[in-house]
């Protein structure tokens, strides 16, 4: 061999045995030692989901509800056999329908938690979604506008995105039934995200079916004197009237302006937290037969998880229908007990970071989630 060859020889013998250092030595160096298995079982003993409710001040009544909604949905997952093993527990934070209150129990429930639930209505939620962004915790509320929704996606994911939009399909129907309503006075409570809300999604399917919005009524949330409203709207010459307000506000304006016209029933379109016992009581002997009520529920409807629920419900509370939100409420504890399931989360605190990760990347992928009544796709 010559010397040319030999020097090329121990060249190509060099690289072989640097080859097969850098691919044996690392399995040497672990062939001496016991392989260590990372754990995936959970290292909670339940686990503790945050929501953001009402339990005092102004909006009590609509908070117990929901309250109740996600409790009773917890208690049903851990009646199964709860979540990879372990209970699920709702640490409720009363934000009191505050603001300024609703931040602060928002930095409270980050504290540690992988996901948050809630607040309960549009204004709280839309004041504590770009703290979901800036601290990166995955939120999950029922209701906001759809515009502060995409402005802070991934990290806040909003279930109504596409429900809200049911407003405007369902008012649309309305003129197409009666054909003779072509103009519309429509009463709002501005105040309130929710309802605003609502009113401009069904505005627009209106305008949209050539009906014309010849009076638009702001009515305050703490309106006692509903008599100038009620006679503005009656003398705008109008074939249909639209409300999206309170309760407690659509009830009071019914039943001012019925008490001055007899207006047939099919003219009146009703939105807004209305199929409860509130309203009907608010109602009390006024004759309501006919009247188009558009809500988040259907307390008629025949599915076997509603009717468990509903049942469940009038047992144990005494009352008769639930506000407006339970649906989504007890929805969003089963949505967050699957999640747990599916991406085998362990509650880690060391895992903090990723499981968060984890846990946005499901709530804004989540497709076809079969709920009480509906049917949940995040947009």
């Amino acid at each position: 061999m010559s010397t040319r060859q030999n020097t090329r020889y121990m060249l190509a013998r060099t690289l072989f045995i640097l080859a097969l250092t850098v691919f044996l030595v690392p399995s040497l160096a672990l062939a001496g030692k016991e392989t260590v298995q990372v754990s995936e079982e959970p290292v909670v003993k339940a686990w503790r989901i945050p929501f953001l409710t009402v339990m005092g001040g102004a909006g009590a009544f609509f908070g117990q509800d929901i309250t109740w909604a996600t409790e009773r949905s917890a208690h049903d997952i851990n009646a199964a056999g709860g979540v990879r093993g372990k209970p699920l527990v709702i640490e409720k934070y009363d934000t009191k329908w505050d603001l300024q209150r609703t931040v602060q129990e928002y930095s409270r429930a980050i504290k540690g938690s992988f996901v948050v639930l809630g607040p309960i209505t549009t204004e709280m939620a839309d004041t504590i979604a770009p703290l979901a962004t800036k601290y990166q915790v995955p939120t999950l509320a029922q209701w906001s506008t759809e515009a502060v929704a995409y402005e802070n996606s991934p990290w806040f994911s909003v279930l109504a995105s596409s429900w809200m939009r049911g407003f405007y399909e369902i008012t649309a129907k309305w003129p197409e039934l009666h054909p003779d309503i072509k103009k519309v006075v429509s009463f709002v409570n501005s105040e309130s995200g929710y309802h605003y809300y609502g009113m401009q999604m069904s505005e627009k399917a209106l305008t949209d079916m050539g009906v014309e919005i010849v009076e638009r009524i702001e009515v305050p949330l703490d309106a006692v004197n509903l008599a100038p409203a009620a006679i503005k709207a009656l003398n705008a010459n109008a074939d249909g009237y639209l409300f999206h307000m309170t309760p407690e506000t659509n009830s009071k304006l019914l039943i001012e302006m019925l008490s001055r016209r007899d207006i047939e029933r099919y003219r009146l379109l009703v939105g807004g937290f209305i199929v409860s016992d509130p309203f009907f009581k608010l109602m009390g002997d006024t004759d309501i037969e006919g009247i188009y009520m558009l809500d988040a529920y259907d307390p008629n409807y025949p599915g076997e998880k509603w009717q468990n629920f509903i049942t469940n419900y009038r047992k144990i509370t005494g009352r008769f229908l639930p506000t407006n939100g339970v649906t989504g409420h007890y929805d969003m504890v089963q949505i967050v007990a699957k999640a747990i399931e599916d991406l085998k989360l362990t509650g880690d605190p060391d895992k903090l970071k990723e499981e968060r990760e984890k846990m946005r990347d499901y709530l804004q992928n989540l497709k076809d989630f079969e709920g009480l009544q509906n049917v949940w796709t995040m947009h």
